[in-house]
Parts: C-alpha cells; structure tokens; sequence
C-alpha cells in the first residue's frame, strides 16, 4: 500500500503545478460604453433644501477621465399635486432646491426628471412619502473592552412603536456634533519659519460627523402594531468624560426602496469568499423613456423623518478612560466666521446644552 500510495501522489502534486502555470487573469477590457448612470437622492418632509446627485459609474478596473463624472443634465422634482422644481447644478455633480422650494408632504407621491443635453430622459417611480412614527426612546448599554488604547464602548439603541395600520420599512442613521473651536488659520512668516496661527470662531459653531454609508434597516414584517425594540444604532466610544452628542434620525421607507438598500447591504456585506454571490449592479427606481431595458443605477426616494437627540453620558463608568484628549488652545484675538459646509454648520443642533 505505502508504494501504491506513492505512485499516486507524485502525478497529483504535478498536476496541481501544471495547472496553477495555466491560470491568467480575466481583464473584461470595458470601457466608456460600460458607463451607466447614478442616482443618488431624497425629498422628505423636512425643509430643503435637498440635494440630488447625478454621476456616471466607473468602468472596472478604467483609467479614463470620464469615469464616475458628473453628469450634465437638468434635473427636476415633481409631485402629483403639480409640483415641478427645477434643481440648480451646484459643483462634483450635486443638483439642489431652493430653501424656499419645494417641500415633501405626507400621503404625496413624488418622483425625479432627469433630461440630458441630448434630450434623453430618465424618471424614478412615483415614491409616496409615508409618515414615520416618533423614536420613543434611545439608550445606552456600556461594553469593557480593555483593548489597545480604548477602555470601552457604549452600544446605543432606541425604541419605537409600530403603527398597526399598514406595513411599515425603517432606515436608520445619526450625526454627531462637538464644539468647533478652530474657525480658520493664517500663516505669517517669522524667520525663518512658516508659522500657522488658528483663528477662533466669531459665533458658535458646531462640527459634524454623518453615519455616511450607512445603512440601518428594518421592517413590522414579525412586530406589526407593536414594539420594534432594542433597534442597534451605532457603538460610541469611551475615550473621554465629555458628553457624547448624538441626533439620530428615524426615516419611513417604501417596500421598493427597502429592497432596494436591502439588496445593496447584502452586496457590500458579502466577504468575497469563493462561495458569495458575484456583485452585480443593482438597478434603481430609474428608468429611461426611449429604453425601458437600460440599467440605471442608484434610488430616487420620498421619507418622512422624525429626529431625538441624545447624550451618551461618559461619567457614569466610574472608572478614567484611555488617553482623554487634550483641549485646544485657540487665540482669542482672532476669529472667523463659521462656514456652513458638510462639516460645519452655525445651525444649532436640536437638543444641544452648553
């Protein structure tokens, strides 16, 4: 047996070298035809204004200009009790309403027009915007890590009821808020060297963090008309005594656009092992008129939003965490507007104490 054994192995192993020599990259050679388009947007039941963005996708492994573009287009929002708005281009293929424009409605439908230069025309399917109920409660439970240079975690997590009156889809999100100190800087020479001075703010001004990417969702599917509890948000850090500032958001979704971003956080979960599903684009709710059958990507989507901000109170541990940041020393002799940016807002965040 142990030569029969040996015979065998030998031309297994050889074949197994043979076949690794054969093996060469697949190279799909796509190009700008591939290119498709992206939509990414949201009218809800807050004041604008909005902002929609309109790009073209990026070719597999492409190297040209033109990949992930912004796209040249008019752009509107209507409505199906006659509202139409045209957005205005801003910049990196953002189009946006007027502050004073229009406005998502409870029990309305809403949807997007998009029209290129050369007269091709996209529109999404009529979303109706349905209402959110009210976040009953946020809380917080603390977890001890003792790993590297983080003492411990706190897990947040809200309650809220369902109504029992229809189906109802959830999606999830937050922003955290801290004291901006540091308005601005300027450089003065002081030889030999360049020296950078930060400039305070002139009013009070807050920086922003969005659960950017997100996505948090859920369904009534087993809990119709009764708790949805223990709803897992996001996992704050305990790296310092301050206070941690959190407004979370609670948005209604329709049953198409909660299939739409189920659909995309299974693909971005997927841990590309040999078993997982191929990534595949995923369409939207955007179709063009002339060619019902070409793929456009991204959602056009209506919500309803309801906010609750909450503290995360980091004093309660009893114990000091890991490197508690120092504070900034700003020179007050200087100061500069806030700027509202992504980043940074003068807006007061709902709920702040100083």
């Amino acid at each position: 047996m142990l030569g029969f054994d040996r015979i065998y192995r030998v031309p297994i192993v050889f074949l197994f070298v043979l076949l690794s020599q054969c093996i060469t990259e697949f190279d799909p050679e796509l190009n700008a035809v591939n290119t498709k388009l992206v939509v990414d947007g949201l009218i809800t039941d807050q004041p604008g204004p909005y902002q929609v963005r309109i790009t073209y996708s990026a070719p597999y492994n492409n190297t040209e200009a033109f990949a992930g573009s912004p796209a040249q287009a008019k752009v509107y929002i209507k409505s199906d009790s006659g509202e139409d708005e045209l957005l205005k281009y801003t910049s990196n293929g953002f189009f946006t309403t007027q502050a004073t424009g229009i406005q998502g409605i409870v029990g309305r439908q809403y949807w997007l027009t998009i029209v290129l230069p050369n007269g091709t025309t996209y529109e999404s399917i009529p979303e109706l915007l349905q209402a959110a109920p009210e976040i009953d409660t946020v809380y917080t439970e603390y977890q001890e890590l003792n790993a590297g240079f983080l003492r411990g975690k706190f897990k947040v997590f809200l309650d809220t009821y369902d109504p029992a009156e229809s189906a109802n889809y959830y999606r999830w999100s937050w922003t955290h808020y801290i004291t901006e100190e540091i308005c601005g800087y300027t450089y003065e020479f002081q030889s030999p060297f360049l020296i950078k001075i930060p400039w305070g703010c002139c009013e009070p001004c807050w920086t922003k963090s969005k659960c950017v990417g997100c996505i948090n969702i859920g369904s009534d599917k087993f809990i119709n008309g009764r708790k949805l509890a223990g709803q897992h948000l996001v996992d704050v850090p305990y790296n310092s005594l301050d206070p941690y500032y959190l407004l979370i958001e609670q948005q209604s979704l329709t049953k198409s656009a909660y299939e739409y971003w189920g659909k995309i956080r299974s693909q971005v979960s997927n841990s590309g092992g040999a078993f997982d599903t191929p990534p595949i684009a995923i369409k939207g709710n955007l179709k063009n008129h002339n060619d019902p059958n070409e793929p456009v990507l991204g959602y056009f989507g209506a919500s309803s939003i309801q906010y609750k901000s909450h503290y995360v109170d980091r004093r309660s541990i009893g114990k000091i965490p890991f490197g508690q940041p120092k504070a900034v020393q700003v020179p007050q002799r200087f100061c500069k507007p806030c700027l509202e940016s992504f980043f940074n807002t003068s807006k007061r965040p709902l709920g702040w104490i100083d």
